[in-house]
């Protein structure tokens, strides 16, 4: 299977910043999923 990854590169050559740092956003991600575990498929 090919892999994809994502390149922001051209994204911030335009102006773009992140607004939430990864460690704040898979946090945040891991948070909602436990407060909504309907929302999981199994």
């Amino acid at each position: 299977m090919p892999r994809t990854l994502l390149d922001v590169d051209t994204l911030r050559t335009s102006g773009w910043q992140p607004t939430i740092s990864l460690r704040d956003g898979i946090r945040d991600t891991v948070s909602w999923y436990r407060s909504h575990p309907s929302a999981l498929r199994v």
